[in-house]
């Protein structure tokens, strides 16, 4: 019966269904004869139900709602107050679309969203802001049943509203054929005419063959008698862009996407609503969010190919950090390196660090019941406790074993119980690699490697200042190993354990994580335990297979200088400055930016100002064949060999030296055979031989008949409404060196290295100096005696990191923890002479 008094959904819960339909529930109105106990039962079940959350926020007080003097809910109102009804959220739930994201935002389209937020309704929401005044969900229902005129306005704004949804639904994506009319292709199509024009069939036995019907042949022969575009959409929709304009979009995507500044759905969307309205292209698109239809959206999608992906996240170091200069000269270094020592591939390695934290980050997909709101997963802890293991290959597919940096203070054997055979394990407070770690791991690696003078090994390692010390040098040169530094933030492409290993390794090792507290339900992971997960998953990722191919992906071995691409360094073409062989970065100020900014109003109206003279017969004064090609270069600037790739990409934007008039919209040709389409080369490709057939036909019209065509798609193009993404470095004045892919152990980074310690050894010299005179003052004395308010013996105190007492007078420095105030030795800390002191029990 409630269902039917307010015209309600069956998916409504029991609870809000009755309270928005307003009779009392029939097992409270059996019991009691009194109106009051009834209701105020029906307001406790209310209160406590755990169903209807959206309806009880709206309706607070049953009573009131119940006893209201006039407002009856119709089937407009009731969807919103029940939340079910013509809104994404609820479609999606029920499985009938496949997100329930707002078509004119990004929005979930909940009830909520649609009466307060959504930018589609915001006229008629001001309109009933100015007649009502402010309403939120909670006085939505106060304000409602205040008078009844104020019920009918809002009544009315939620059935306009489910009005226009219910039409803006019927989206041409659900259109189906009910007749067998325009089942022919466009291939199918130009075949025919071929066979008639060219074959001198009949149009009747053309039509049989083809399937096409004999009026529509005729009327398209008629067409290219008369030298008429001849269009093929068919059907009553018509595409709101032609075949040239849509192949720009994509070129301007590809190019967006390779450069790591894709843009959004609904930024395409806007995107394409502003390049309509300043082409004078008609569409119908809404005016009022001033984006393209998410039906649009989707069928350009598939006819073009493009998918919307989640991107990784890549840092502007190595956007910028991985370009062609640096590339080419780690492989110049490479290969100078192999011819000196003849390295084969099973002497070739590569080493690098990576952590290991008790909580995995990467969490295996599990079964849950559809529409749960909330799926949770058992983890260790809120956040892990980090170990770091060291792990090397060769490019034969040999593995030297993990070496372990443990994040603790002692180091106990049992720790590498489970690890793979002959792994080796220090303990370091901090958990991470420092220069005595690296240099420990360099006898570990020496000790199976087995490498000596006569003959070497090349070790190629990132340039870690770890990496780099003067006495991890010295032991590869007296060693036979070469150790060969990649070039700054590039080892996501350059690193074979970056880019074949690490990322399986993880995998495994959060599989193993995730079985083991499934395994032994409220028992953490520690450090004790990490060695012999770890294990389980190094010997499913130390696989012959995993190693050879990530070297070959990196191009190291086999070697191939070449294995990178114009594609790859794109997004290094985002920095303004050209990066030369001697490191300099040179400025593109030489001549001004014949473009506005990406955004922003006056990069419209320049646009529309173009148009304007466009329209007046007045030929632009940057629209040449030479100026959209200088404009490209000035805003992408890069090496060299990228412009290439460049200028044949943005021909797609060039137009001719003067345009004819604008034609009408009316008098606009429609999508023709013989329209020329620039784009992505696999675009040409497909419709070449389409336009081939045409020419063929003879129906291609007139050069100058093409390009007002071209001119029509082209009048104001993508990069001038935005152009590329350019970010202008500052310029520094500091004398600070660049790092750069070098060979770690030569005789000149040696030299240099030599020298730094030997200013870091005169500073030191200098520090001990002035801490000596400090000492001589008794500071430590006057302070302990504060603290304890009377003086304690010396052998009371002890230092925490060795267990040493105080001896009067005092050998060593002393340092004294900020926040507990214990002594420590300041050999036993990491204390850098700056700032107050915090010591490890503290932090």
């Amino acid at each position: 019966m409630a269902l039917r008094i307010c015209s309600a959904y069956r998916t409504i819960s029991r609870d809000a269904l009755l309270v928005i339909a307003g009779p009392i529930p029939l097992h409270l109105a059996a019991e009691e004869n009194n109106d009051e106990v009834p209701i105020k039962k029906w307001q406790e079940e209310w209160d406590t139900s755990d169903k209807g959350r959206w309806t009880r926020k709206l309706i607070h007080n049953v009573e009131d709602w119940t006893s209201r003097k006039y407002g009856d809910v119709d089937y407009y109102i009731r969807q919103f107050l029940s939340g079910h009804g013509v809104l994404m959220d609820f479609l999606h739930r029920i499985k009938k679309i496949p997100n329930g994201n707002c078509m004119y935002s990004d929005e979930i389209d909940d009830a909520e969203h649609t009466l307060f937020c959504c930018p589609r309704w915001e006229n008629g929401r001001s309109a009933l802001l100015s007649d009502v005044g402010m309403i939120t969900s909670d006085t939505l229902i106060m304000k409602m049943t205040k008078t009844s005129e104020i019920w009918g306005k809002v009544g009315a704004f939620m059935k306009e509203i489910i009005i226009e949804k219910g039409k803006d639904e019927k989206m041409v994506r659900t259109y189906k054929h009910r007749t067998d009319r325009r089942s022919w292709s466009e291939d199918v199509l130009i075949a025919a005419l071929h066979s008639i024009l060219h074959d001198h069939k009949s149009v009747n036995a053309a039509s049989i063959e083809h399937g096409i019907p004999e009026a529509t042949l005729r009327r398209y022969i008629k067409k290219q008698n008369n030298n008429e575009p001849i269009p093929l959409s068919g059907g009553r929709f018509r595409r709101t862009f032609s075949d040239a304009q849509e192949a720009q979009f994509v070129t301007y995507l590809t190019d967006l996407s390779i450069r790591a500044f894709g843009i959004t759905s609904v930024q395409f969307r806007k995107l394409a609503y502003e390049f309509a309205e300043l082409n004078n292209i008609n569409h119908q698109f809404c005016k009022t969010t001033k984006l393209a239809g998410t039906d649009w959206l989707k069928s350009f999608m598939s006819r073009h190919r493009i998918s919307l992906r989640t991107p990784e996240s890549t840092s502007l170091g190595r956007l910028f950090g991985f370009n062609k200069v640096e590339v080419t000269r780690f492989f110049e270094l490479l290969r100078e390196t192999r011819l000196k020592y003849n390295f084969t591939a099973d002497r070739i390695y590569n080493a690098d660090e990576s952590g290991l934290s008790t909580v995995p980050n990467k969490k295996p997909k599990i079964l849950s019941p559809t529409g749960s709101r909330r799926v949770s997963k058992v983890a260790s802890g809120e956040r892990g406790k980090n170990t770091t293991v060291v792990c090397a290959m060769n490019a034969q597919g040999s593995y030297v074993p993990p070496f372990f940096i443990f994040g603790r203070v002692r180091m106990r054997p049992d720790l590498l119980n489970g690890c793979p055979p002959n792994s080796a394990g220090i303990a370091q407070p901090s958990g991470w690699m420092n220069t005595e770690a690296f240099v420990l791991y360099l006898k570990h690696f020496v000790k199976f490697v087995r490498p000596n003078t006569e003959t070497p090994v090349l070790l190629i390692v990132d340039n870690h200042s770890s990496h780099t010390s003067l006495e991890a040098i010295n032991y590869c040169r007296d060693n036979g190993v070469v150790m060969l530094g990649l070039p700054p933030h590039s080892t996501h492409r350059l690193q074979p354990l970056d880019v074949g290993f690490f990322g399986p390794l993880k995998t495994f090792y959060s599989q193993t994580c995730d079985n083991y507290l499934v395994n032994h339900p409220g028992k953490q992971i520690t450090d004790k335990e990490v060695g012999r997960l770890f294990g389980q998953a190094y010997l499913r990722a130390a696989t012959v297979g995993t190693a050879i191919k990530s070297f070959s992906a990196c191009g190291i071995e086999p070697f191939n200088a070449e294995i990178f691409g114009d594609s790859d360094f794109a997004p290094s073409m985002v920095s303004e400055r050209h990066v030369t062989a001697d490191n300099e970065f040179l400025s593109s100020d030489d001549e001004p930016l014949a473009v506005p900014g990406s955004s922003g109003s006056n990069r419209i109206d320049q646009a529309k100002t173009k148009n304007n003279e466009i329209q007046d017969g007045k030929p632009p004064a940057v629209f040449n064949k030479t100026e959209p090609e200088k404009l490209v270069n000035l805003i992408l600037p890069g090496p060299s060999g990228l412009n290439k790739m460049d200028s044949a990409k943005n021909k797609n934007y060039e137009t001719p030296d003067v345009e004819p008039p604008l034609l009408s919209k009316k008098n606009q040709p429609a999508r023709s055979m013989n329209l020329s389409l620039p784009g992505p080369s696999g675009l040409q490709q497909k419709k070449s031989a389409k336009n081939n057939e045409a020419q063929a036909l003879g129906t291609m019209s007139s050069s100058s008949s093409s390009q007002t065509i071209s001119n029509v798609d082209s009048r104001v193009t993508l990069l001038e409404m935005r152009p590329f993404p350019k970010y202008t470095r500052p310029i520094k004045t500091t004398k600070r060196i660049k790092q750069r892919a070098s060979v770690i152990t030569s005789t000149p980074n040696k030299e240099e290295q030599e020298r730094k310690n030997n200013e870091k050894n005169l500073k030191e010299i200098k520090r001990r100096k002035v801490d000596s005179v400090k000492v001589k003052r008794n500071v430590f004395q006057e302070n302990r005696e504060k603290q304890v308010g009377k003086k304690k013996k010396t052998n009371d105190i002890f230092c925490p990191g060795c267990q040493e007492s105080y001896i009067e007078p005092p050998t060593e420095d002393w340092i004294q923890c900020n926040t507990c105030e214990s002594w420590w030795h300041e050999s036993c800390t990491a204390y850098e002479k700056d700032g107050t002191y915090t010591c490890d029990i503290c932090l």
